[in-house]
C-alpha cells in the first residue's frame, strides 16, 4: 500500500502527564487509570491474556523462569505502577498488569533479534518512543549483559515522564530530545520503537531517520500497519505481528 504518515495531536495524553508529574511520588502516581494514558498506552486484559500465551508457546524458557519466580521482585515493581488493573496468569503463576505482559512480550522479541545479530556482543540501544518506558525496564532485567548504553528519544514532557518512572525503577537510561545532538560510542546502534515511530508524522520521521536510523546496525519495530512502511533506506524484513489483534507488523533489520 502507499505510505501516508500520520498525523497525531498528543495534548490530552500531555496533559495528563502533566498531572502525574505534579505528584510528589511515583509510587503514588495514578496514570492507567486516565482515559486519556490509556487511549495512548492502555491495553485490556483479555488482549493481555493473547500475550501471555505468545510468551509461553514462543519464549518457554523465560515463561518457566517466570513460574519459578526468578522475576517476581520485578513482576511486583513494574506492575504497581500507575494502580493498573491486575490478572492472575495460571500459565506464568504471576499476578501481572496487561502493559507488563505486553512491554515483556516485545522486550523478548527485541533481544531475540539482538543477540541473532550481535552474538555476545553489548550494543548501544536507541528507543524511539517508550510509553513509560517498560520495554528500557524489561530488556535491561531479561538482558542486562547485551546493553553498552539506552536511550529513549521522546516529546520533551513525556521523557521528563519517563525518567520519573525509570529512575523510581533504579533503570539507567539516558534521554535525547535534540536528535543531532545524539552521540555513541563505537558499539552498533539498534534501533526499537513499539507503535511510535509509525504514528509519527512525516516531519519527525524523516528528522528520526536522518539521525537516528541511518546510523543503525539493527533494529526492531513493532507497527501500526495502516500507513504503509516508511521508505527505510536499508533492507528490512516484516512478519504479521503476534497475538493477531489488528493488522500490525513486525519490522526487523
Amino acid at each position: 500500500m502507499p505510505y501516508v504518515p500520520a498525523e497525531n495531536i498528543y495534548s490530552a495524553y500531555e496533559m495528563a502527564l502533566i498531572k502525574q508529574l505534579e505528584i510528589p511520588k511515583v509510587e503514588d502516581y495514578t496514570f492507567l487509570k486516565d482515559g486519556d494514558v490509556l487511549s495512548m498506552l492502555g491495553i485490556n486484559i483479555e488482549d493481555a491474556k493473547l500475550y501471555v500465551d505468545c510468551i509461553v508457546n514462543e519464549f518457554p524458557e523465560f515463561a518457566e523462569k517466570m513460574v519459578n519466580r526468578q522475576y517476581s521482585d520485578a513482576i511486583l515493581k513494574f506492575c504497581s505502577l500507575g494502580k493498573a488493573p491486575l490478572f492472575y496468569s495460571k500459565a506464568l503463576k504471576s499476578v501481572l498488569s496487561a502493559n507488563a505482559v505486553r512491554y515483556i512480550y516485545h522486550a523478548l522479541l527485541a533481544i531475540k533479534q539482538i543477540k541473532t545479530k550481535f552474538p555476545e556482543q553489548k550494543i548501544n540501544i536507541l528507543e524511539i518512543g517508550a510509553g513509560f518506558g517498560g520495554e528500557c525496564f524489561w530488556i535491561q532485567t531479561i538482558a542486562p549483559e547485551v546493553v553498552q548504553s539506552y536511550t529513549i528519544v521522546d516529546l520533551p514532557l513525556v521523557s521528563k515522564f519517563q525518567e520519573k518512572i525509570l529512575a523510581h525503577l533504579n533503570i539507567p537510561c539516558k534521554f535525547c530530545t535534540i536528535p543531532d545532538r545524539f552521540s555513541i560510542d563505537e558499539a552498533p546502534l539498534f534501533v526499537i520503537s513499539s507503535y511510535a515511530f509509525s504514528s509519527l508524522n512525516k516531519y519527525y520521521q524523516d528528522i528520526y531517520n536522518k539521525f537516528f536510523l541511518s546510523r543503525s546496525s539493527g533494529g526492531f519495530m513493532v507497527w501500526n500497519n495502516w500507513t504503509g512502511y516508511y521508505p527505510f533506506s536499508f533492507q528490512y524484513k516484516t512478519e504479521k505481528a503476534r497475538p493477531s489483534l489488528n493488522p500490525n507488523s513486525f519490522v526487523m533489520w
